[in-house]
């Protein structure tokens, strides 16, 4: 929260912030907290306070009521804020005025409105242009999204207005390194969005079919975070609606932990929209590119989009058939023919893809917006308070040993608590904007004149461990040898955070081998020569040590690092030096004890003969010496709790399930309960009539895509739903359960998931569903045995046993299928074991530093220990809930009609047979069964009734 430097730029943020993920996930990270990354890397300082949505500034609850007091002391240069929602009241307004001279509003919508918008949501509307129009009143500068809007408030004089897409909105480090493979996991284009206008119709128009699909959720609901999310918000709320005084602290670790939430969101959504073969942007009210479009392009996919018309500079901005596809807004005809191309030209998508990823990560980042508007306003103002923010430079330390790196940097306006820590190391004369800047003071450099922030030497330097987010270096890593490179590698581990990234840059020792061995000239190979050795002119300028794609790929695997990539490069011009990159990222903290477990074999790996065991043993006493003080520092990590018995403990429950994510542990009960609804929707014929019941939200409405699909709930609870939202999805009928407003007999499916324990009368609630479902006609229904208490006040039951479903669906005609255990005793431990993590927030001050232990104890090692087990020992007397299927039997007199007519139908023996077992009926139905094996001898299902009766 505090400043680098009295003389550098200083803006407060505002961002727009919503309390529940279900309306902030509409709000990209890239349109709020990513705008923090592009102030980093241009030098400026910042403190971040969100507008809530959900309350005005005068709010006892809104952190904008509290903003006098954060910002006390503290003067700025400029105010960047949202005003199309936010909702400021006067008092606020008028005090922004006397903090900063310069007030930045930004405009994410387009200020000229669609018919369709005020017809549907008048209010809406109008409080949305009420609210800028009092708000523009206190800026002095606006950045829209529309450009026909920045050219009327330029006209008229009001504020002085600049166009958003002159750059972009996605910070640098989301665009992805390397396209994604094709084909892509989804062989269908993707469109995330609201369904609004027409879309909703493009998306079931025929030449749609198969080519598009709506996702029903972003993928981030598969994790936690939206959850937290909400829990942070709500926890927040409450703290400020009791009155507690907000401190520095506080807040501080509250934006922290929203940020971080929202930037690991934004890596998800990246990442789902990179499973699609193309990212679709259907038909919308703005007249300025959604940011789903440079998002697709961020993720490596190609973009197709509805051509906005009457923007000429829009239009400009990616070229069609070049970098983006376009089609006409009443054409889905041209949408689908450039599906279609996608998946069958995947050259073509690739090229398309490569593209727009080359174009935006040269005009479209986060960072070089900001960096432009920074341009414009200090350009065009004559304000000195104003235009001596961007002239000054940081100031210059020196660190003489590593005690407290961490407290020098910010003793000395060169990092604050609210800012990303990254360590651009031995930086020479490459200064880095964003990062600290690390080398040798100039007194021990003979020829480079170094550009850094702080003067020491790097193998000194110590941070606290996961207090850093990026460690970045450029042919430095080649001037240790074997030994320091090993203990710095452990060393910038354990300083970087859970999802830290390390960057190295070498001389690639294979690639230059290569081209030292070809038919090359003189001046090559010299060249070549001195690139491996190092320029020799100072005492640390030699390269000591050599590295190659491979070589760094097994080292940082080995040493607790993932997602490892490296990429070889090499000059397009004489003599045709390589290089090479390696990029890493910090997945989870590893002990001292593993790390030198790790070096000590890699170290082996670089003796020649076992008679080298001596200089071995130097290396391992080197390598100790040089991590001596990590050694003996405190630790946050578990080999600070261990003795002997928990260490021989942790190493049981440390038992890994490679195949498994962190997601697949924790959310096993509705990932599961979504695979059984998937495999049963593919088993219902193309037509088939299917009523969900309890629908809710519709998470399932794409599975039966292929079927006449209608929805019911009661829509009465109005608290957090599946997905993280409020809202429900579209409800065809809206009635009590029992008394559903359909006729008898009428679907061939009912589902319903999940939604007994929230009836006052279950039973009632299956006599209705017996009503409606149509003999033949099949029911899916899944229930919990056993369930925290949640959506209240409509929980009222648990434990649904086999036994009551075989009671009741026998008592009202069902023969029951299936049924299916949702996991064991073991799963349904792993899952409570769980939420001993998910509820962390709640309890972490009574874990004093032992937080990060009993996060990863009961998030993920006990859990994959328990996931272990249950493959080896499966215990169904314990489960999460039971998976059924039952089927509505009809009378044997009209199967048996049935069978008259078509008697080579082994279906209808099958249900004859089920019907009379479910009237005891058993030697009946054997003769059945025994005619159906007669024509398919090895169908499974006649074996298992068989089986079944023959007992």
């Amino acid at each position: 929260m505090s400043v680098k430097n009295s003389a550098s730029m200083r803006v407060l943020y505002i961002p727009l912030e919503f309390k529940t993920w279900q309306n902030a996930s509409h709000f990209p990270y890239s349109g709020n907290y990513g705008f923090e990354e592009g102030f980093a890397s241009n030098g400026v300082e910042f403190l971040t306070i969100p507008a809530i949505y959900e309350t005005t500034s005068s709010e006892q609850s809104s952190w904008l009521n509290h903003a006098r007091e954060l910002c006390a002391g503290k003067y700025f240069d400029q105010i960047w804020m949202e005003i199309v929602h936010s909702r400021f009241d006067a008092d606020f307004l008028d005090w922004i005025t006397t903090i900063a001279p310069v007030r930045i509003g930004f405009i994410w919508e387009s200020w000229e409105m669609h018919p369709d918008e005020l017809v549907n949501n008048p209010e809406g509307a109008k409080r949305r242009r009420t609210n800028l129009e009092k708000n523009l009143k206190f800026l002095t500068h606006v950045v829209a999204i529309d450009e026909k809007d920045v050219e009327k408030f330029n006209a008229h004089g009001l504020v002085r207005a600049k166009w958003l897409w002159d750059a972009g909105i996605v910070p640098e480090r989301f665009i992805c390194k390397e396209l994604p493979p094709t084909p892509a996991p989804n062989n269908c284009a993707v469109f995330y969005g609201a369904l609004y206008g027409e879309r909703k119709k493009w998306l079931e128009h025929s030449a749609l079919n198969g080519l598009l699909v709506r996702p029903v959720a972003s993928p981030e609901y598969t994790t936690n975070l939206p959850g937290l999310f909400d829990k942070l918000n709500a926890a927040s709320e409450v703290f400020l609606k009791e009155g507690n005084a907000v401190t520095e602290d506080f807040f501080s670790t509250y934006i922290d932990s929203l940020r971080v939430i929202r930037r690991e969101c934004f890596a998800i959504w990246l990442k789902g929209l990179s499973m699609g073969a193309a990212i679709v942007n259907l038909p919308q009210f703005g007249k300025g590119y959604a940011s789903r479009v440079l998002e697709g392009m961020a993720a490596g996919r190609p973009v197709i989009s509805c051509e906005i018309l009457d923007r000429p500079r829009t239009k400009s901005l990616f070229e069609d058939g070049k970098e983006i596809l376009l089609y006409k807004g009443d054409n889905p005809y041209q949408l689908a023919e450039h599906i279609q191309r996608i998946l069958r030209e995947p050259d073509f998508a690739r090229r398309i893809s490569a593209n727009a990823r080359s174009k935006i990560m040269s005009f479209h980042t986060t960072e070089r917006l900001v960096g432009q508007i920074l341009d414009w306003v200090e350009n065009n103002t004559t304000s000195p308070m104003v235009e001596k923010g961007m002239s000054a430079g940081k100031n210059k330390i020196t660190i003489s040993d590593s005690h407290d790196c961490l407290s020098e940097l910010r003793k000395d306006n060169l990092w604050s608590d609210n800012q990303p820590l990254r360590l651009h190391l031995g930086c020479g004369e490459q200064y880095l904007e964003g990062y600290v800047n690390v080398d040798y003071p100039p007194s021990e450099h003979n020829v480079m004149q170094v550009k850094a922030d702080v003067y020491a030497n790097i193998t000194e330097l110590d941070f606290p461990a996961g207090s850093v987010d990026e460690v970045r270096l450029h042919h430095v890593f080649e001037h240790f040898n074997r030994v320091t490179a090993l203990a710095m590698l452990i060393k910038w581990h354990n300083w970087l955070k859970i999802g830290g990234k390390l960057h190295i840059e070498t001389p690639d020792l294979v690639e230059s081998a290569k081209t030292l061995l070809a038919e090359s000239s003189w001046k090559t190979k010299i060249g070549v020569v001195r690139h491996i050795a190092g320029d020799q002119s100072s005492g640390w300028a030699y390269h000591i040590e050599h590295w190659f794609p491979e070589r760094f790929e097994h080292t940082l695997n080995r040493l607790g690092f993932i997602d490892v990539q490296t990429q070889p490069n090499s000059w397009p011009h004489e003599p045709f030096l390589s290089n090479v990159t390696a990029i890493a990222v910090k997945s989870k903290n590893v002990t001292i004890t593993e790390q030198f477990a790790a070096a000590d074999e890699l170290l082996w790996e670089s003796t020649v003969s076992p008679s080298e065991q001596p200089t071995f043993e130097i290396w391992k006493k080197q390598l100790r010496s040089i991590l001596s003080d990590t050694q003996k520092a405190p630790s946050h990590h578990v080999q600070s709790f261990t003795d002997s018995q928990i260490t021989g403990a942790l190493k049981v429950f440390q038992q890994s399930v490679p195949e498994l994510s962190i997601d697949e542990l924790h959310n096993f009960n509705q990932r599961d309960r979504d695979r059984w609804v998937h495999a049963k929707a593919l088993t219902v014929p193309p037509g088939s009539h299917v009523l969900d019941i309890g629908a809710g939200t519709c998470p399932y409405s794409p599975l039966f895509a292929h079927c006449v699909y209608k929805t019911h709930d009661f829509k009465r609870y109005t608290g957090e739903k599946l997905g993280g939202t409020k809202e429900y999805g579209m409800i065809d009928y809206e009635s009590d359960i029992c008394a559903i407003p359909v006729p008898d007999n009428s679907f061939d499916i009912i589902l319903c998931t999940e939604v007994l324990e929230h009836t006052p009368e279950p039973i009632e609630a299956m006599r209705e569903m017996i009503r409606i479902l149509r003999p033949g006609g099949r029911l899916f229904i899944t229930a919990p045995l056993g369930a925290g208490l949640h959506q209240l006040p409509y929980h009222y039951y648990g434990g649904y046993t086999p036994e009551w479903y075989r009671h009741f669906c026998k008592k009202f005609g069902l023969y029951i299928s299936e049924i299916i255990p949702n996991g064991g005793f073991f799963k349904l431990l792993a899952q409570e074991c769980a939420r001993v993590a998910w509820t962390l927030p709640q309890h972490r001050h009574l874990h004093g530093n032992n937080v990060e232990f009993i996060q990863n104890l009961f998030g993920e090692w006990i859990p994959r220990y328990l996931f272990a087990l249950e493959e080896r020992h499966f215990n169904d007397q314990f489960t999460v809930g039971y998976h059924v299927e039952a089927m509505k039997v009809r009378d044997t007199d009209t199967i048996q009609k049935m069978i008259d007519k078509d008697t080579q139908n082994v279906n209808l023996y099958i249900e004859a047979a089920r019907t009379l077992m479910n009237q005891d009926k058993f030697s009946d139905a054997k003769m059945y069964i025994e005619d159906a094996l007669e024509l398919d001898y090895n169908n499974p299902t006649l074996l298992g009734i068989y089986q079944q009766l023959s007992k």
